[in-house]
């Protein structure tokens, strides 16, 4: 059994919240997609924070 929010659910909040659907990165639906274990203290943060830098850089807000 999976208890954790779909992304897709987590975006729907973010899209119909009042206060965070007025967030640029909102509104030009800039998502960076991780898994739970790429944001846990551990050996796969790098790997989140890979996937952060990469997403930056493809919504050219990076070098």
């Amino acid at each position: 059994m999976q208890t954790a929010e779909s992304a897709e659910k987590k975006i729907e909040f973010l899209e119909s919240n009042p206060v965070t659907k007025t967030m640029d990165a909102v509104k030009n639906r800039r998502y960076v997609l991780l898994s739970g274990q790429a944001m846990n203290p551990t050996i796969r943060t790098v790997e989140g924070l890979e996937r952060v830098a990469a997403g930056l850089r493809d919504f050219g807000l990076a070098g």
